[in-house]
């Protein structure tokens, strides 16, 4: 890929979502409350909602938050995991097809044929811990959203939810560990890293140090001289 397509697909990809923020930009607002000994404030969804009847029975929904969340469950999960299982499946077959007989495979083949299976699996780790992660998060989401009873949900829904998106956020944490372990150029990117950070500390704790010695002997020299 070219550094011009590359940069052409990161202003995609930052429009692309902040287009589908757009709505959640939109209808959030800030929710106050006032107690007898204190002010609470927080965000919540402000959605047009529809109200019907059933039965003689008045319904309420909110059909553009159902929508809005079905699309973007659909968009940034399911879709994805379509495209990256066919994408990864194209690949294996390939590497499978191409593989060369042992009798004629020489050093260096071998090491180019490992190094591929790597990237392979290394690709296939990222799409299944993508998948686990955000999964139950995807389920919980298109289940209030969709359920035919709209009765407000109980306690166990909301401490489901905060495990749900502790587990989802958790993916971003595991991607670079994938990395590390699969990808040699990560790797030695992340010693450089941690090799210049280290470097960096002791330069403060160094000047640090220096600066507090010298101070502290001026202010013995000193001393004398003012008393």
């Amino acid at each position: 890929m070219t550094d011009r397509r590359a940069r052409t697909s990161l202003i995609l990809i930052w429009l692309s979502s902040a287009l589908i923020a757009c709505p959640t930009l939109i209808y959030r607002q800030l929710k106050v409350r006032v107690w007898k000994d204190h002010t609470e404030r927080w965000c919540d969804g402000d959605w047009p909602v529809s109200i019907g009847s059933d039965n003689n029975v008045t319904t309420y929904s909110i059909p553009s938050r159902t929508a809005y969340y079905t699309t973007v469950s659909v968009v940034l999960y399911f879709i994805p995991m379509i495209v990256m299982t066919l994408a990864y499946s194209r690949i294996i077959m390939k590497l499978w097809m191409s593989a060369i007989p042992v009798a004629k495979m020489d050093k260096r083949v071998e090491a180019q044929a490992r190094a591929r299976k790597k990237v392979i699996v290394m690709l296939v780790a990222i799409l299944v811990v993508f998948a686990v992660c955000w999964l139950p998060f995807q389920i919980i989401l298109l289940y209030s959203e969709l359920r035919s009873n709209r009765e407000a949900l109980g306690d166990w829904y909301y401490d489901l939810t905060f495990a749900a998106r502790l587990m989802a956020y958790s993916n971003s944490a595991l991607n670079p560990l994938i990395y590390t372990g699969f990808n040699e150029n990560f790797r030695r990117g992340i010693q450089r890293v941690w090799h210049c950070v280290s470097c960096k500390e002791k330069t403060n704790i160094y000047n640090n140090g220096y600066s507090y010695g010298h101070s502290y002997g001026s202010h013995d020299a000193t001393m004398p001289t003012s008393l």
